[in-house]
């Protein structure tokens, strides 16, 4: 299961490029050793030599076969489980993002709006480098106060510097065949690892989300505490760990893919995750109302004159990642309920109560569903248990006398399901 995933992608880019200098002639470099391809055949850089009668003064100082210049990639993912942000931060998004630009200055509204992006989500921005040496590489960025700047000032010094390095950007690939030694060297072929590496990198990504999840949620609220929480994200580095060098030795042998790296299932780690994560409970209960109505809340205490429906564990907070927002509100009145997911509530509606669920099960943790239907323009809500082949099977219920003219053989609305961890699912005899 992915915990969480961004819901906005930004790609910065800076790509540099020097014109070449016509006539070469080239060759492979000579490495001695010709036994070990699998190692070294893409390290044979191309030499050459520039023709220099077409040159007038001193020749340019350039690596032969190669298009001077570089590149720097930036990925800007930015992830919320807030979903009543999202529209907020894509719209604030659109506006910051139009500071990644050749000799375009970061203005107060441009600041404002990468502020708001900040403020609502969290950012992981991934460089990558392209012909620069190591000394030019900076460290990912993420949870910083200020990352949306950080990636716009790196990428104008980025710029800036194309004047004065000679890194080597691309080689003239487009030579390779006719050059002396080409045919003396078979690529590596990758096809049978690529296939099998599939279940390797959906590993891979669980653990990534879950490591995230690990690291975002507060240390006390994890059941054991600090403890609890460092071996966990001891776990799931080892994990990925495991996968890296599992990557590195294919890469090596391509062979090697048909044994795969020996990880605990991501599957079993994430819902060993969940369970140790602090709950808060809750009762599922059914008011009845005073125009002989009733309707469905969830709540920490049974109300007076409620009846108990089901007792669940959820969470009292939003960090959890697949979490989202589920509220129950009504009108001062008494007489009007609504109940929201992922959304804020209609204005004019008071909070009952706010807690936050799952909404796609984890298997053998999470995977209780209650469902949510609804009398369409009525108060009345449902709070159902459903097996998970059972959901969204709209479903009649009695209505009082005072009601049935006014709703007689409407049929019932399915909202939407959730999941929690069942604890009491019927209530008491």
């Amino acid at each position: 299961m992915q915990f969480e995933s961004s819901f906005l992608t930004y790609l910065v880019k800076v790509d540099i490029r020097r014109q070449s200098t016509p006539k070469k002639t080239f060759k492979l470099n000579n490495i001695g050793i010709l036994n070990n391809t699998q190692t070294t055949y893409c390290d044979r850089f191309i030499s050459g030599k520039v023709d220099s009668s077409l040159h007038q003064g001193s020749m340019p100082n350039m690596p032969a076969g190669f298009v001077e210049g570089g590149a720097l990639y930036a990925r800007v993912s930015i992830m919320t489980s807030d979903k009543t942000k999202q529209r907020e931060v894509e719209q604030a998004a659109e506006i910051a993002f139009t500071a990644y630009g050749a000799e375009v200055a970061v203005n107060q509204k441009v600041k404002s709006n990468m502020e708001r992006v900040q403020k609502n989500t969290n950012i992981k921005v991934h460089l990558h480098y392209v012909g620069t040496p190591s000394e030019m590489k900076g460290p990912a960025v993420e949870s910083k106060d200020d990352e949306l700047l950080q990636v716009k000032m790196r990428a104008d010094a980025f710029l800036a510097d194309a004047q004065k390095h000679n890194w080597k950007r691309f080689a003239r690939l487009e030579r390779y065949d006719t050059i002396q030694g080409f045919n003396k060297f078979t690529p590596i072929d990758y096809s049978g690892a690529i296939d099998r590496s599939w279940s390797v990198f959906h590993d891979y990504q669980s653990y990534l989300s879950a490591q995230h999840m690990i690291r975002n949620i507060p240390a006390e609220k994890y059941i054991g505490g600090r403890e609890i929480r460092d071996q966990l994200d001891d776990r799931s580095s080892n994990a990925l760990e495991t996968i890296r060098n599992w990557v590195s030795s294919v890469n090596a042998n391509p062979s090697r893919a048909k044994t795969k790296p020996q990880v605990e299932n991501p599957s079993r780690f994430q819902g060993e995750l969940v369970s140790t994560v602090q709950t808060t409970r809750y009762i599922g209960q059914r008011l009845y109302l005073r125009n002989g109505g009733t309707t469905d809340i969830i709540d920490t205490t049974l109300r007076p004159r409620a009846k108990q429906l089901f007792v669940i564990d959820a969470y009292d907070f939003p960090k959890i990642p697949g979490t989202a927002n589920l509220i129950f509100a009504g009108k001062s009145n008494g007489d009007q309920y609504e109940v929201v997911i992922g959304r804020e509530k209609t204005p004019g509606y008071e909070t009952l109560r706010e807690l936050w669920v799952f909404q796609k099960p984890i298997r053998g943790v999470v995977d209780m569903a209650v469902t949510v239907t609804v009398i369409p323009d009525g108060p009345i809500i449902t709070l159902d248990y459903k097996n998970p082949e059972r959901i969204f099977v709209p479903v009649r219920r009695a209505l009082p006398t005072t009601q049935m003219s006014r709703f007689f053989r409407r049929q019932d609305l399915t909202l939407f399901s959730f999941y929690v961890n069942p604890v009491l699912a019927k209530a008491p005899a």
